[in-house]
């Protein structure tokens, strides 16, 4: 269901056994520089689920296509719908099933710039994701607990442009902070959508578990193509690598489950590796608990959380956290450089009850570019923090429960903020999000706990507006628009027209044309979270085309189910997670009291589409294309840039383009062709490599190294020709073939063998292969007249004399004659694999050949042993220069 890739940089972690004290080198890509916001790098995400009908097939258009892409649908290679400029990225297939195979080229001004596989295929109208759910345990004051799965985040932790699941597990003795008692351990998982997972952080037990404790934040941070991860640590937290943090023998509990003392820390984990690539001391501290300070002595107001994902700067995102809002409030922002947190700025009330924002935040926090000068700042109900840290504005009008921030009146300048209120006079409140200044308000004669927004109806202009102050759903001036109230939890774009539907507990609703609740779905076998909340772990735009996906728990807490529209629809629009504003707010969905995310622009069918999103994608890739082999789409992400394509091969051509070596023969039949230049670390990978589509009818040739020992199998019905091809480190390669019509996809998979090889190569030509009806010519004019004349001049010549006198002489002097110190693997170059290879032989785990073990003797004292193993690994990170060959 998902890619998998293997990149180098995942052994290191098989290589810390004997090397803990040296610090490994970080492999990352470098930050791209734009002078507009960066969003991270997708790909096309095509899904096709069952509706019942037929198959929806649908998929992104991304803020990096051009408004005029077309883009042409397939089904077991025939085309069955074209996606004109305009036209909707999605399909209903009624001839379609779930054994289908679809693809989707994007073509830009008649040229096909890429085409992609559907890899997210259901039978059914979602997917299922299978969960490694933790071990209950019991508390020191006796109770049992179990675990289910809780509020979610997202994030491209390997850079291929497709999502991973965040999971918080929530232990079911979580606390409210207004309720004593223990609680068991808070994890975080991270999941490939095929339910692999990747690591699990342990907070351990100074971190208490509920829905204001952890506030776990996922972004590309750095720029680098791959998403982290930070939220609060303490003594004792376990990184996703089995690291401890801070003194793991400490315990902070008091007796009444509340941590008041100890040190509290902030941590950058690695999204491929869990690892705690950094931790800070927290800012800012619980210090003295007391009614003085916080508002109570037990442990309630201090530990009030909140974190948001937000563009600071206008170009990449900043992690937030704030601490307090029942009295002090504090927010702090940190940028990740080099794979530390750097903090940008603070802001503190202090205990000065007249200090802007002093008791005037909120349950939940929503980043929103509100001023419009292209930076983000944060609103927490009644305060809004500017981009720099400094109070924007505060209008004292308290704390409250909800809040939804969008552009809801697309007739008047700028985003409102529709806030509940929990304090007097209560009731529910429309802002103008710039300023804070009301638009319309109305009381209610206690805690107004619930609100919710958006543009619901389409017989109303603009968004309509709701809360549990009354039964009234109002519109722009805040006049009762007659549609019956509908539940105040979450939004979602499901159906297929431009209004929002309803999301509470396991069922999605819309109003429909009568202002009545007509039911959408109904997730019978799933359940919510967060109690009263009933909120769902996810909602974003995940994949397919702009609709919103709906991530559910089973009720047994063994899956997540992530549910699809399984409505067509005749709109296009830019991928939502394209828009800032709304991929910030799904990065701070899962805060606090859980809040659904809102694009920062209007959508409804009184209005016309908004403009395409002006943001840079960072670490976008365009497929090469040549004459034969068009859109050579590479899917290793970790080797991609070192593919090409190259016309007219010879004997001295570069094979590859991360190495130097070169072709010493070649067959005839390759000679002048146009090739692929894979990249030999590509061999790492063990799903599909790349793919391109036939620009003739011709043949393909792959050239395998013979040293592969299973014939990988996607090369089961290629043709294995008599032809071979040799390089200039002395690797022979096999070469198959199979002939392949215009238009037709030609897949390119896994090399089938990592070490004591080299990757494949491909050939393409538009002369077909001929070897079976050339073999019986060839034969009774080559071998008569050359075999005869060559095999009894030479063989009996040669072999007598050469056999005994040159094979023992020669052939162990080429032996043993090492070809590059360090390059264990003898793949022509030296890497942390060499390393890695090396330390396993030591261990006899693994074994190297004669080669290997003469270039893994770095240390020329006759023995491949740890302390080469030590000098090659220093050679890696600059701390050593390897000998060189004499």
């Amino acid at each position: 269901m998902k890619k998998t890739f293997k990149r180098t940089a995942a052994f290191l972690a098989a290589l810390t056994v004997g090397f803990a004290g040296m610090s490994m080198p970080q492999m990352q890509q470098n930050a791209l520089a734009a002078p507009t916001q960066m969003v991270e790098y997708l790909d096309r995400g095509i899904t096709a689920v069952n509706t019942g009908s037929g198959m929806l097939v649908s998929w992104r258009f991304l803020a990096s296509d051009a408004d005029n892409t077309e883009f042409k649908l397939y089904r077991d290679g025939n085309l069955i719908y074209t996606s004109g400029a305009g036209k909707a990225t999605c399909y209903l297939d009624k001839g379609g099933s779930a054994a289908s195979s679809y693809r989707v080229e994007t073509i830009v001004g008649g040229a096909v710039k890429s085409t992609d596989t559907c890899g997210f295929v259901s039978n059914t109208s979602y997917f299922t994701i299978p969960m490694d759910v933790p071990k209950g345990g019991t508390t020191p004051d006796g109770v049992t607990y179990t675990y289910s799965p809780n509020d979610c985040s997202t994030g491209d932790v390997d850079g291929d442009g497709v999502y991973e699941i965040f999971v918080k597990w929530d232990p079911s003795n979580s606390k409210d902070n207004s309720h004593s008692g223990y609680s068991g351990n808070v994890f975080i998982d991270c999941y490939r959508l095929n339910g692999e997972k990747l690591w699990r952080v342990d907070l351990g037990k100074n971190i208490r578990a509920g829905a204001h404790y952890t506030q776990f934040l996922v972004a590309d941070f750095d720029l680098d193509g791959r998403a982290e991860m930070t939220c609060k640590t303490a003594d004792g937290t376990v990184d996703g690598k089995g690291k401890v943090i801070g003194d793991a023998s400490k315990d902070y509990r008091n007796g009444g489950g509340y941590i008041l003392s100890g040190p509290e820390y902030y941590t950058l984990f690695d999204g491929a590796t869990g690892a705690a690539l950094d931790t800070v001391n927290y800012e800012y501290p619980r210090g003295e608990v007391t009614k003085q300070t916080w508002g109570d002595n037990y442990g309630n107001r201090c530990d009030r959380y909140l974190g948001a994902v937000m563009y600071l700067d206008g170009e990449r995102p900043s992690a937030v956290s704030v601490r307090g809002y029942y009295t002090r409030m504090t927010a702090v922002a940190y940028d990740v450089v080099d794979k530390k947190l750097v903090k940008r700025w603070g802001y503190d009330t202090g205990y000065n009850r007249s200090a802007a924002g002093y008791s005037n935040g909120n349950h939940n926090a929503m980043p929103a570019d509100v001023d419009g000068d292209g930076r983000q700042e944060l609103v927490l109900g009644a305060t809004c923090i500017d981009d720099n840290g400094s109070v924007l504005w505060c209008n004292w009008m308290g704390h409250g429960d909800a809040m939804h921030l969008s552009d809801f009146l697309p007739d008047r300048p700028g985003q409102e903020v529709w806030v509940c209120h929990e304090h007097a006079p209560y009731g529910v409140s429309l802002l103008d999000a710039k300023d804070g200044s009301k638009i319309f308000h109305y009381d209610h004669s206690k805690d107004t706990g619930r609100c919710a927004a958006g543009n619901i109806y389409a017989g109303n202009p603009g968004a309509e507006f709701w809360g549990a102050q009354s039964g009234s759903v109002y519109d722009s001036k805040g006049q009762s628009t007659g549609i019956e109230r509908p539940s105040m939890n979450f939004l979602i774009y499901w159906d297929g027209d431009l209004e929002r539907e309803l999301m509470s507990g396991n069922a999605i609703s819309k109003i429909n044309a009568n202002k009545k609740i007509e039911y959408l779905l109904m997730a019978d076998e799933c359940g919510s979270c967060n109690s009263t909340k009933a909120t769902p772990c996810l909602t974003a735009d995940l994949f397919g085309d702009w609709r919103e996906e709906l991530v559910l728990r089973t009720n047994d807490n063994k899956y997540l189910r992530v549910y699809c529209t399984p409505y067509a629809t005749d709109v296009r629009l830019t991928t939502l997670m394209h828009d800032t504003q709304y991929r910030a707010q799904v990065s701070t969905e899962q805060s606090g009291y859980n809040q659904p995310p809102h694009p920062s622009f209007y959508l409804g069918s009184d209005k016309n589409l908004p403009a395409r999103p002006n943001v840079a994608v960072n670490g976008g890739y365009e497929p090469e294309s040549g004459t034969l082999i068009q859109v050579l789409d590479v899917q290793d992400s970790a080797n991609r840039l070192n593919w090409h394509i190259g016309n007219n091969a010879q004997v001295g051509s570069v094979i590859y383009g991360d190495r130097t070596f070169t072709y010493t023969t070649l067959p005839e039949a390759l000679v002048g062709t146009e090739y692929i230049q894979t990249a030999c670390d590509s061999k790492f990978s063990t799903e599909t490599l790349a793919g391109f589509t036939a620009g003739a009818d011709m043949s393909v040739y792959v050239a395998l190294d013979n040293r592969v020992e299973t014939l990988p199998a996607w090369l089961n019905g290629w043709e294995k020709t008599s032809m071979t091809a040799q390089s200039d480190n002395d690797v022979t390669f096999d070469i198959y073939t199979k002939n392949v019509k215009k238009g037709e996809a030609v897949e390119l998979g896994t090399n089938g063998q990592s070490s004591y090889c080299m990757n494949y190569t491909v050939f393409a030509s538009t002369v077909p292969y001929e070897e079976p009806t050339t073999e019986p010519t060839t034969e009774p004019t080559t071998v008569p007249t050359t075999a005869p004349t060559t095999e009894p001049t030479t063989a009996p010549t040669t072999a007598p004399t050469t056999e005994p006198t040159t094979e023992p002489t020669t052939a162990p002097t080429d032996e043993i004659k090492p070809t590059l110190y360090g390059d264990v693997n003898v793949d022509g170059s030296v890497s942390i694999v060499d390393v890695i290879m090396l330390n396993r032989n030591v261990m006899g785990s693994d074994t190297i050949s004669p080669i290997g073990t003469l270039n893994a003797d770095v240390t020329k004292d006759g023995v491949a042993d740890a302390n080469d193993s030590l000098m090659i690994l220093k050679s890696l990170v600059d701390q050593l220069t390897l000998p060189t060959l004499s």
